[in-house]
Order: structure tokens, then C-alpha cells, then sequence
């Protein structure tokens, strides 16, 4: 089995996937090759637009601590 490169993890967006359900929290995991996936977290009450927490790219602030790809994520920790 391989691993892939994330480029991207946003954590706690909602999706209701129709007027019947109930909205979802969601963890969205995007690989550099740019497949996405979605896990469930849990039914919530509002809407959210979640929060990213890893992203792979040049930093938007000067100072702010970016992962380089050559680090594995559990190698960071």
C-alpha cells in the first residue's frame, strides 16, 4: 500500500445532503495528486465552513510554520 502526499485538510465544514437529514460535520482530506475525501464526525446543529489545519504551499504570513512535503506528517510530531 502507498501513501500519498496531503495537500489539504479541512476539519468541521457541514453538508446536509438534503432537507430530510440533518447536517454533518465533516473532515475533507485532499491528496496532492487531488483526489478528495470525506469522513463523518458527527451531526451538528448550525452550519459551519470548518477550519484548515494542515495545507501544503508557501505561507500567506510572513513567520507562520508551513510542513515541507519531504516530512511525513507522523515524522512532524
Amino acid at each position: 500500500m502507498e501513501v500519498e502526499l496531503l495537500s489539504e485538510i479541512p476539519l468541521g465544514a457541514t453538508q446536509a445532503l438534503d432537507d430530510q437529514r440533518p447536517l454533518v460535520s465533516f473532515a475533507r482530506l485532499t491528496e496532492a495528486a487531488g483526489r478528495k475525501f470525506s469522513l463523518p464526525i458527527g451531526i451538528v446543529e448550525k452550519y459551519s465552513r470548518g477550519k484548515r489545519i494542515y495545507r501544503s504551499g508557501p505561507a500567506r504570513f510572513p513567520g507562520t510554520i508551513q510542513p515541507t512535503r519531504a516530512v511525513g506528517v507522523a515524522n512532524r510530531f
